[in-house]
């Protein structure tokens, strides 16, 4: 994943949070990698003299340009180890790594690289919609709709380091969500993780 630069994110931690995600009634616009020729452009930053490779691909960017801002926002602040700046990123409704697991995490990490980005539709928790508790507003609140973006990102790490032996997989799915006019990161559910992987491995 980012699972280091991001923590070996198990995805979301509630079960609210599982089943309102897992609705996913459609998907649109985005691309995977291999849809693409664009030669990939990269961004980064050091960390202590270390030079981690960070790439977003041109040809998985979205018309949204706060979207693909996000993005290179994450790899950027993770690339820097700024743990304030990057829990910073995170909507208030889910919860990124500790301090210490970011800490521990990124010296491993070598290669991050974006492998897809894709737009979808989910169905909003009705709870949230309707905040006001109005009877009247229930059948609309439940089927309201949000937009989503999911994003696969692959990291290669030291083979050498501990944090290597911990993890079962190079590439982890995170959800961006709109939260008070900005995009933030979330965590997405094992539904969504799975879509996407099998999406990019389709190519």
């Amino acid at each position: 994943m980012l699972a280091l630069a991001f923590g070996f994110l198990p995805g979301c931690n509630r079960k609210e949070e599982e089943e309102r995600a897992d609705r996913a009634v459609s998907t649109s616009e985005g691309a995977s990698e291999g849809k693409s020729n664009t030669p990939a452009a990269p961004h980064g930053g050091p960390e202590k003299g270390r030079r981690v490779e960070l790439i977003f691909p041109d040809g998985l960017r979205v018309a949204d340009p706060e979207v693909n801002q996000l993005i290179e926002d994450v790899l950027n602040v993770c690339a820097s180890a700024n743990y304030e700046e990057f829990r910073l990123l995170w909507s208030a409704r889910h919860d990124p790594l500790s301090r210490d697991e970011f800490a521990q995490s990124w010296p491993a990490v070598r290669h991050v690289r974006v492998r897809a980005l894709e737009k979808a539709m989910i169905e909003t928790a009705a709870e949230e919609v309707n905040k006001g508790g109005d009877p009247a507003a229930q059948s609309a609140a439940d089927a309201a709709l949000e937009t989503v973006y999911l994003t696969l990102v692959e990291v290669e790490v030291d083979p050498a380091h501990r944090v290597a032996e911990r993890l079962p997989d190079n590439s982890v799915v995170l959800m961006l969500v709109r939260e008070n006019g900005r995009w933030r990161l979330a965590n997405a559910t094992k539904t969504m993780r799975n879509w996407l992987k099998e999406k990019v491995a389709r190519g």
